[in-house]
């Protein structure tokens, strides 16, 4: 009996560890985009009078690695989907 509680105690712990992993990559990510958007809100209102063409390079500029954090994100399954079968 001691075996099964045992095992089951390993069980949990790998799957606390799992899940404080995927939380602070989950913070990391989203702080990493919230900086994103609020540089790029600045570079937008500090360039208003700067003409077109320079402040759609600068959308494409912040938009491109937001992007790229969102299909990271969706990707490695952070996006909050109950999906440990891959863990065990």
């Amino acid at each position: 009996m001691e075996e099964i509680i045992r095992f089951y105690e390993e069980r949990i712990a790998t799957y606390t560890a799992i899940r404080v992993a995927l939380k602070k990559r989950i913070y990391h990510i989203g702080t990493l985009r919230l900086l994103i958007f609020v540089a790029a809100m600045v570079v937008l209102w500090i360039g208003r009078g700067a003409g077109w063409i320079s402040l759609t390079l600068s959308v494409f500029a912040f938009a491109l690695p937001f992007i790229a954090l969102m299909v990271y994100h969706t990707k490695k399954g952070l996006c909050g989907r109950d999906d440990t079968s891959q863990y065990g």
